[in-house]
């Protein structure tokens, strides 16, 4: 065992940063495409100007002048368009607190902060450093005799040919970046919607049982058949069960197993992750049965040295064979190695995230791991299943007074 330590908001966020800094990075190069759009106005403008600066400057006018004017209406537009940002936003967040769920988690927490409001300043401060300089600097230093002596239209448009195109080719190139960046994440979220992550979460609740059920493997057991009876009482349950962990929820812990080799060779042993479940379990969950069958009442208790499989583990361990009837050794209940027998395969789920297929499985029931053990609850419905989220339940182990 060991204690992991860290800070609790990355934490909360860790299911949906990859999420948010890929529509951060979108956002950005919306941002740098939006800001040469402007840039580019801004010199177009500049050198329309030229002749009028260069007027300026032949009088006397210092070229901190010019850069301040410039840098003034680079600030307004920033100003104006960081206003106009935090405004859009705010009225965005009032319609999603409007329109969003109960359901929705951490709805409360949504809003405008401080960080947020230094962090837009801090935006526009940047986009004006990085797109308003520019425009500024060279409006601020205009060739006074080539302006004076060519027309005015004619001067301006050609003096910044070089410094435009430059701007043009970065908005093209930013341009490109985003659209394979947004066709990528595109292919990415319709691959993700056809993988088959191993079992059906349509109409299903899960829940996790916190508090003592018991002191004794005999306690913990009745005190989980009988939530299981109480819950299948529910009108519109279909079925019931548990199990720790539930796919895709992570905390998976690998456990050694060996085929019959490993006996003489410990370095034969590999890692499987195992999860511990009640009989049913692969039924509510609706994951495939491949082959033999899955855990029956008389398999729970202490000395059924039987177990399930996944797909990859009975490849793995018997390529080209039929797994089922087969031992493997297996560490979980001793440090040394002990035979359990093999009674079904079923298909494959996914332990952490759909992007990616984890590591093999290998299943127990609860009473060979330890009453109890199996914590996380789900059942299935007929209908929608937040409606029984807050069902009223109480349960009392039993000699619980």
């Amino acid at each position: 065992y060991r204690i992991d330590i860290a800070p609790i908001d990355e934490y909360l966020v860790a299911g949906v940063r990859p999420a948010i800094l890929a529509l951060m990075g979108a956002m950005v190069f919306l941002l740098l495409i939006a800001c040469s759009n402007v840039a580019n106005l801004m010199l177009v403008r500049m050198s329309l100007r030229e002749q009028e600066l260069a007027i300026r400057v032949s009088l006397g006018g210092s070229w901190w002048r010019l850069l301040r004017q410039t840098l003034a209406e680079a600030v307004l537009v920033a100003g104006l368009g960081t206003a106009s940002g935090l405004a859009l936003a705010w009225f965005g967040i009032h319609e999603l607190l409007v329109i969003a769920p109960a359901t929705l988690p951490r709805l409360d927490s949504i809003g405008l902060d401080r960080s947020v409001l230094f962090f837009t300043v801090a935006v526009g401060i940047g986009s004006i450093a990085l797109f308003g300089v520019l425009p500024a600097l060279r409006a601020s230093r205009p060739n006074v005799m080539t302006v004076l002596r060519g027309s005015s239209r004619t001067a301006g448009l050609s003096g910044g040919g070089l410094l435009r195109s430059g701007v043009v080719i970065a908005e093209v190139a930013l341009c490109f970046i985003l659209l394979i960046g947004s066709g990528l994440m595109i292919r990415s979220f319709v691959a993700l919607q056809h993988i088959n992550p191993g079992f059906d979460a349509h109409n299903l609740l899960t829940f996790e049982l916190l508090g003592p059920i018991g002191t004794t493997p005999e306690q913990r057991g009745a005190t989980m058949r009988l939530i299981r009876d109480r819950l299948h009482a529910i009108a519109g349950v279909q079925s019931v069960s548990a199990a720790t962990p539930f796919p895709l929820t992570g905390g998976f812990y690998p456990i050694r197993w060996g085929t019959a080799e490993a006996l003489a060779d410990n370095s034969k042993f590999q890692a499987v992750d195992e999860q511990t479940v009640l009989p049913g379990y692969f039924e509510t969950l609706r994951t495939p049965l491949l082959a033999g069958r899955t855990f029956t009442e008389s398999d729970n208790t202490a000395n059924r040295s039987v177990v399930v499989v996944d797909q990859a583990l009975a490849r793995k361990a018997f390529p080209n064979q039929n797994a089922v009837g087969k031992r493997i050794l297996i560490r979980i209940r001793t440090p040394e190695p002990e035979w359990v027998e093999i009674i079904g395969v079923v298909a494959h789920q996914r332990d952490v995230s759909l992007a990616e297929p984890g590591r093999e499985q290998i299943y127990f029931t609860d009473a060979f791991v330890g009453s109890g053990a199996a914590g996380i609850w789900g059942i299935r419905t007929t209908g929608n299943p937040v409606r029984y989220a807050e069902f009223p339940y109480e349960v009392t182990h039993p000699g619980q007074q």
